[in-house]
């Protein structure tokens, strides 16, 4: 086998000889390795007796790991952003949090090890490397153009990355390719069979999607065998989700803001609904001010002075399923101004400088003056503190009960503007992370109501995998039915795929993304994106007849990659670009949406 493999290497372009397999003169002890979800354990007596490994810190879900082929009891193991590390099979471990040294968003996805140095595959950051066990790491760059670098600090995630004597082996993300790269990462070939399967067979964790794995698996690991095998958990049918999903399929919307659909303004939309072949809408019920825009019946919302309505929630949900329109209920959950200023500001973020309650000031200036003042223009509730998340949870709850089709979370995250670097938590459990606390809150949502659960999501969180604001789709998603991506072109910077005409990049954008967020969520989800039914800075400039092109090419791309309807996004309610044809291209759309549009089976 070993001479085999050699001439397999031989053929490629960099002849790249494999490594050494003699073993260090020190003794090693076989062991194996067990891994959960959030545990790992170690036997060294061929799994008769199992110890948990004690990691103090250790935070998160695992997410890849590898070994040294020249000492086996060298064993790594990542959860997102941290690296524990073993060189004495298991029996102590070093704990390195990388998140603090690279890029605190991006996931490590892929680890090697060779000739002393750590090679670490993120999941937008490029290739790192450390030559001193992990205290500082180095940016290796990819080659600056597709399929390995989309523009700005986005590389393509790098799932696999296996070591040679001269050179790596690489495997791309998102199905994207595998290549061969030299010792520096300029030079590089496409890997073809039989090549594939024989790094496979010296690197089996070589794309080994763990994270996704732990999900319905164990892992056992055993290094000095080179073996990895999954233990399946028995298989059971959700069919409470499946019921969900095919409420909440091929929904195609538009949003509504509160104070239109009131009684006297809703008829517009309703006409606009039929008029143009939608059959959804987006209504908020609670606004990004904390201010609830039905008739709520709760008490805490009542005594905080919450509860301003637009309208009586079973009227108004009455009246659109009366004109089969389905109804999408938006609640904005963790920035709001009312909760975060009750009882003292108890339940907002603080403010490491201060010591006072943090928020998002600007400096206005006063009407026929010189002079100016400063005014707070974003409140936020600490998500980490479980009365703020049972608070969102009770108005979920309602609205459910009232007869909402389904409930819809926007600004389920952290706060991203302002100077986020000096929030204070007062509620963060120990080794929480951000994402943890979205997913408490899912849970506890999830348990109280039947109804589909939609989230919104910022666009490059459903675009690579990352824990940014704690939007960490990989962890979300097994506590939703759908997800809605914000991948509005306006907002990527016109250095992400400069290479593209801007119109040709909005659909690919869409297309392209849409795919990584099916297979992000592993093809259990409906993805339904928020299209952008605005213009924005240089797209001012677009005339109609460009601007109904700039909406059909975000929606196809949409579809193409297998997103199950839709959501239009215009803040003001003015649906301008939507054109006057627009029914029959959504008869058109809708004829072909259950042969393209999802990927989530509904059988």
């Amino acid at each position: 086998m070993q001479k085999k493999i050699i001439l397999f290497f031989l053929v490629l372009i960099f002849s790249f000889p494999i490594f050494s397999q003699e073993l260090p003169a020190t003794e090693i002890i076989p062991v194996q390795f067990l891994i959960k979800k959030h545990a790992l354990y170690v036997s060294a007596d061929n799994g008769k007796s199992w110890q948990e490994c004690n990691i103090p810190g250790l935070k998160g879900e695992f997410t890849s790991f590898s070994w040294d082929r020249n000492a086996t009891s060298f064993f790594i193991i990542s959860t997102m952003h941290q690296l524990a590390i073993t060189k004495d099979s298991g029996l102590s471990w070093k704990l390195i949090n990388v998140g603090e040294k690279i890029e605190s968003s991006t996931h490590i996805r892929s680890i090697a090890i060779d000739k002393g140095k750590i090679y670490l595959g993120t999941s937008f950051g490029s290739v790192r490397v450390s030559t001193d066990g992990g205290n500082s790491w180095k940016k290796i760059e990819l080659p600056p153009k597709m399929p390995f670098f989309f523009g700005g600090n986005f590389y393509e995630e790098i799932a696999g990355i296996a070591p040679f004597a001269d050179g790596f082996a690489v495997l791309l993300g998102f199905k994207n390719g595998e290549y061969l790269f030299d010792a520096s990462f300029s030079n590089y070939k496409k890997l073809e069979e039989p090549d594939i399967s024989v790094v496979r067979q010296i690197f089996p964790e070589w794309g080994f999607n763990l994270q996704s794995v732990l999900n319905s698996s164990y892992v056992l690991v055993t290094p000095d065998k080179g073996s990895i095998i999954k233990i399946d958990f028995p298989q059971v049918t959700d069919m409470e989700r499946e019921k969900r999903l095919a409420l909440a399929y091929n929904k195609y919307a538009i949003y509504i803001r509160g104070d239109l659909a009131k009684p006297q303004s809703i008829d517009k939309y309703i006409e606009l609904i039929k008029e143009h072949g939608f059959n959804a809408a987006v209504i908020d019920f609670k606004d990004e001010n904390g201010l609830i825009r039905y008739d709520s019946k709760l008490e805490l919302p009542q005594k905080i002075g919450a509860v301003r309505p637009f309208f009586t929630a079973e009227e108004l949900i009455k009246k659109l399923h009366e004109n089969n329109i389905y109804v999408i209920a938006r609640i904005a959950v963790f920035k709001d101004k009312m909760f975060s200023l009750y009882d003292g500001s108890k339940y907002a973020f603080m403010d490491s400088r201060t010591g006072k309650p943090w928020g998002v000031f600007k400096k206005i200036k006063e009407e026929n003056s010189e002079d100016s003042r400063i005014v707070q223009v974003e409140y936020w509730t600490d998500a980490f503190s479980e009365d703020v998340r049972k608070y969102n949870v009770s108005i979920a709850e309602e609205i459910a009960s009232l007869g909402a089709d389904e409930i819809q979370f926007d600004y389920i995250r952290f706060p991203s503007d302002g100077e986020p670097q000096f929030i204070v938590s007062k509620h963060k459990p120990d080794n929480w992370i951000r994402s943890d606390a979205l997913v408490a809150f899912l849970k506890d949502v999830r348990e109280k109501i039947s109804v589909p659960i939609s989230v919104d999501v910022f666009g490059f969180n459903a675009t690579s995998r990352m824990t940014y604001l704690g939007q960490d789709i990989t962890r979300l998603w097994p506590y939703i039915d759908v997800l809605c991506p914000m991948y509005y072109p306006s907002h990527y910077g016109d250095f992400y795929r400069a290479d593209m005409r801007y119109l040709d990049r909005a659909r690919w954008i869409y297309q392209e993304h849409t795919r990584r967020a099916a297979l992000m969520t592993e093809n259990n989800i409906i993805i339904r994106p928020y299209v952008q039914a605005f213009l924005l800075g240089g797209e001012l400039k677009f005339d109609e007849t460009t601007y109904y092109e700039y909406l059909r090419l975000q929606i196809e791309g949409s579809l193409a990659g297998g997103g199950s309807g839709y959501t239009l996004w215009n803040a003001s309610g003015r649906y301008y670009m939507v054109p006057p044809d627009f029914r029959a291209y959504q008869q058109e759309l809708k004829a072909t949406a259950g042969e393209s549009s999802s990927h989530v089976s509904l059988d």
